[in-house]
């Protein structure tokens, strides 16, 4: 069984490279997962730098739970699909 993070190493290089169409080769949801991560860490960030504030889960919630259904969806269609 494949986990949803297979391949997110090589992923990462790839984004790091620009090399799009690689990193979503490694694992397709490398540049969903990416995007998530520094839409989460970019203004806590910021926000801990300006007044040290430690709040971590963004808003809206709505987001969240769509992200973790789409991550446990893909767990599913991976392994189904042996992808």
């Amino acid at each position: 069984m494949k986990c949803p993070g297979c391949g997110m190493t090589g992923a990462f290089l790839d984004f790091l490279r620009l090399d799009f169409a690689s990193a979503m080769g490694q694992n397709a949801l490398s540049l969903p997962i990416i995007a998530y991560l520094l839409y989460v860490f970019v203004p806590y960030t910021v926000r801990y730098v300006k007044d040290g504030t430690k709040k971590l889960c963004p808003k809206p919630e709505w987001l969240n739970m769509t992200f973790l259904a789409a991550i446990v969806v893909w767990t599913v269609v991976r392994n189904v699909l042996h992808i």
